[in-house]
């Protein structure tokens, strides 16, 4: 496969953040990165809940751009063990500022107002993901906390990226009291 800087900028252009998979027997692929995708990051983490290998696959199938075929199981295996850096995404964190809850992620210059959750936003989540899908109970959750606009929040499914590292503090949301149990 002839890499050149010309169908890199394309690439990019069309498919984003994009990485370069070598395997050392030779063989080469571009795929685009899966972060960059929510039902892409859905199929990964519930094939992640069977196995890595079933990840990879989900990631080769659904990513791939040009290149070899990487789907033998010495590729699979290989590529395994450097499957969690292509879901690396962007830091996210709750920032409390007075009386006041944002979700704040710096990368994206990105700062948003919400509300702790509470019991029933859990109840509620749950019972939307009965078939528990991946990232659907704090999608629902996100939803009953925002506090922004609702051209903001459509603004914000525009970018999965974006969306994902949103969700990815959800649970930060939970107000809690530390508790402690003593046998008496």
């Amino acid at each position: 496969m002839e890499l050149t800087q010309d169908k890199i900028q394309a690439w990019k252009k069309e498919h984003g953040d994009i990485n370069l998979i070598e395997t050392e027997d030779g063989k080469q692929a571009v795929i685009w990165n899966p972060t960059q995708s929510l039902n892409v990051m859905k199929q990964v983490m519930t094939a992640f809940q069977n196995s890595e290998f079933d990840a990879v696959e989900v990631v080769i199938n659904n990513c791939f751009i040009e290149g070899d075929d990487l789907t033998g199981d010495a590729d699979i295996m290989g590529i395994a063990k450097k499957i969690k850096h292509l879901l690396d995404l962007p830091d996210a964190f709750i920032k409390d500022e007075k009386e006041e809850t944002f979700i704040c992620v710096p990368e994206f210059d990105y700062k948003v107002k919400v509300r702790h959750v509470t019991r029933g936003d859990i109840t509620f989540a749950n019972e939307k993901n009965q078939k528990n899908i991946p990232f659907d109970t704090n999608i629902e959750i996100l939803k009953r906390v925002w506090k922004g606009t609702e051209k903001e929040y459509q603004n914000l499914l525009l970018s999965d990226r974006l969306h994902l590292a949103l969700l990815t503090v959800v649970n930060d949301l939970k107000k809690e009291n530390e508790a402690s149990l003593k046998k008496l």
